[in-house]
Formats: structure tokens, sequence, C-alpha cells
């Protein structure tokens, strides 16, 4: 693939976030979150005091279900999306949409709308291409 510019990445960690967004935070999941970037522990050092205090605070309180529309609940939010682009999940959309990004298969008004549309399209454009790159990548050094 070609390599990509520094506005390039920041649409593309822009978009992934977007994508993983969950749709209903609960205690339950930010729990399980929580315990994912602390067991994978790049994505927990990635994150900053405030972003791990605010994780940590939200899966002590006795809130089971947050409302939607709060500052809180966005915030939680794109925490938890961050936390997500360390997973196989995240890495595989980053994938899918750095190749639609270089590509210019789509405009970039429109491509949280079509992305959005398309994930699966993602999902499968970035699993092939991350398979591709595995097998040559061991085809090269002789593992197969």
């Amino acid at each position: 693939m070609k390599p990509v510019n520094q506005d390039t990445e920041n649409l593309l960690l822009t978009l992934t976030i977007q994508l993983l967004k969950p749709a209903r935070i609960t205690r339950a999941l930010i729990q399980h979150e929580l315990r994912r970037a602390k067991r994978l522990n790049h994505p927990w050092r990635q994150l900053t005091q405030t972003e791990k205090a605010l994780l940590k605070a939200a899966a002590q309180t006795p809130i089971q279900t947050y409302k939607p529309t709060s500052q809180t609940t966005k915030l939680l939010a794109i925490i938890i999306a961050k936390i997500e682009t360390y997973t196989m999940r995240g890495k595989t959309i980053q994938t899918g949409l750095k190749r639609i990004l270089t590509r210019k298969l789509i405009s970039s008004t429109r491509i949280l709308q079509w992305a959005k549309e398309k994930l699966d399209y993602i999902l499968y454009l970035g699993r092939n291409l991350l398979t591709l790159q595995q097998y040559y990548y061991s085809s090269i050094i002789g593992i197969i």
C-alpha cells in the first residue's frame, strides 16, 4: 500500500472511532472494556490520566445504564472506541478504511455515512488484507 500522510491518518483514526462507538453504555460494558484495556496493556498506556480516571469511576458507580444524551456518555463512548481500536476488529476496520482512502474509492465529504452503510465490506476488505499480509510475509521468511 502507498504511504499515508498525517491528515489521512487522523481521518482514519477519527472514522474508526466513530464506527466503533457503542450504541448503549452499560456498567457491564464499561467493566468489560476496563478489564480488556488492562489485560492488553497497550490501550491502557495510550489513554490519558483523565480517561483512565473516568473509566474507573464509571465502572464503580451503581448506575446500570447511562443516558445517551449526557456528556459523560459521549466521553465514555469515545474512550471505549479508543480501546476497541487495538482489538482485531478495530485493526481490521483501520486496514479496510486505509485501503479505501488510499485508493480514493470514495470522497472524504461523505465517508462516515458511507462507512456506516458498508461496514461489512470494510471488515471483509480489512480481513482479507491482513490475511494476505500475513501469508506473504510468512512465505518470504520461509515459514510456509
